[in-house]
């Protein structure tokens, strides 16, 4: 990449999700690498994406269908396309929802047909950006948690592998579709809680806090408040009365859409815990003299 940047001025473009950003930008760090975050897109240059993309696909769209497309992406680029590639596939009509699109375009995966253990793994493998097999401590941790050593289901590992559900070169086990773990986290978490969001959290907080963030802000935005406020009484809040300090911050930081409330009262019993003559006094603030 160097030498083709040297000898013929080419730029490259890498357009990635948040948590896989600052790995690509320390493995380029000899390039002069500039960062432009992607907001969602307005609804007319959805159309001009739709309609290029139709083309491309041989497809003929009426308004009506267009017009189900935009509502159901919410200015998301990425569930556009898919939506299309569903439309192509003539399994468009029954889509509803974000879980429909991502349940139809997964559907030739077969992830309903898997065994629960198989999707146990499948969920596990998706919370990490990748697990290296030879981190012993990382595969214990998710031994004592969840009660599966990956190094004894690599049969497993390997049908995945095989079925492109996965990669898995040499010792590095990740998902390159980003989209998919975000669904297989999302399914087995929290649709059909077939892993226990509390034991990730309590266990994986504190040294894996930026990769929950990511996945917890995914679901959100895709899935929807609700689909993790269903969650908050069996899960959450027994989560949550288990932390304490710097752990608890951060549980706050990443669902503060459902603890609104506690989060402001958290905040003021922060504030009020300060001694009175530590508080600010309004009275003896004077502006400073900038002049001098």
């Amino acid at each position: 990449m160097s030498l083709v940047n040297l000898l013929y001025g080419v730029n490259f473009i890498f357009t990635l999700k948040n948590q896989y950003s600052s790995i690509l930008k320390e493995e380029l760090s000899e390039f002069g690498v500039e960062e432009f975050p992607l907001e969602t897109i307005s609804d007319n240059e959805m159309r001009i994406i739709i309609k290029k993309r139709s083309i491309d696909y041989g497809l003929t769209l009426t308004h009506t269908t267009t017009n189900g497309i935009i509502d159901r992406s919410k200015g998301n680029i990425g569930i556009c396309l898919m939506a299309l590639r569903l439309i192509k596939e003539e399994s468009f009509n029954s889509i509803e929802t974000y879980e429909d699109i991502y349940k139809s375009y997964f559907d030739n995966l077969k992830l309903n047909r898997l065994s629960r253990k198989s999707k146990q793994i499948l969920g596990i493998l998706s919370f990490f950006e990748s697990i290296d097999l030879k981190n012993t401590n990382l595969i214990n941790k998710i031994n004592e948690t969840f009660g599966y050593n990956l190094l004894e289901e690599l049969h497993l590992i390997e049908e995945f592998s095989n079925d492109e559900i996965i990669d898995w070169n040499y010792n590095s086990i990740y998902f390159s579709d980003s989209i998919l773990s975000t669904y297989v986290f999302y399914l087995t978490f929290i649709n059909e809680e077939l892993l226990s969001l509390h034991d990730l959290i309590i266990i994986f907080i504190e040294k894996y806090n930026y990769i929950l963030i990511n996945r917890i802000y995914d679901v959100f935005s895709i899935f929807g408040k609700n689909s993790i406020e269903n969650l908050k009484i069996t899960q959450l809040n027994p989560t949550k009365n288990e932390l304490e300090g710097n752990n608890l911050d951060l549980f706050y930081i990443i669902f503060y859409i459902i603890y609104v409330d506690e989060i402001t009262a958290y905040l003021m019993e922060w504030v009020e815990s300060f001694e009175e003559d530590s508080k600010f006094n309004r009275d003896d603030f004077k502006i400073p003299d900038l002049s001098t």
